[in-house]
């Protein structure tokens, strides 16, 4: 019995962490995600910013942030086509994001200083709303 209540556990754990790197396959190929947002939030002026972009498309998610700020995830709408708008509306909508229109339509919100709910969210847009390879190398650019 014993046997078996380990084997179940070591499979249950196994599949746990299979789950968890499916979700961040563009960050398991682009470690300097992470070290970016790291630094982001280590940052002493307020308003810093980050920019991940897709290099075919050019198509982008920003965060904002510094050491006494919380992150803010930014990902522009008009950047995206009828479909990719769609996607990302209901992908989104799991996290409780919610698309803001006005003169700058985007989906936004804090995310505090959650750099794994960061990381997978960069992971979903890029993988399920643009379509983009998982081994793709992001262009990164930090404002200060």
């Amino acid at each position: 019995m014993k046997i078996i209540l380990t084997t179940l556990f070591l499979t249950l754990c196994s599949l746990s962490f299979s789950q968890s790197n499916e979700k961040n396959k563009v960050l398991l190929q682009d470690q300097r995600i992470q070290k970016t947002l790291e630094e982001l939030l280590l940052k002493e002026t307020p308003n810093a910013a980050v920019i991940f972009e897709e290099p075919s498309t050019q198509k982008f998610i920003q965060f904002a942030g510094s050491k006494t700020e919380e992150l803010l995830f930014d990902f522009p709408s008009s950047q995206l086509s009828a479909a990719e708008f769609e996607k990302a509306t209901t992908i989104l909508k799991e996290y409780q994001i919610e698309h803001h229109a006005g003169t700058f339509s985007t989906f936004s919100k804090p995310i505090e200083k959650n750099i794994d709910l960061a990381i997978e969210l960069i992971s979903k847009i890029m993988i399920e709303v643009l379509g983009t390879d998982e081994d793709v190398k992001l262009t990164i650019q930090t404002i200060d």
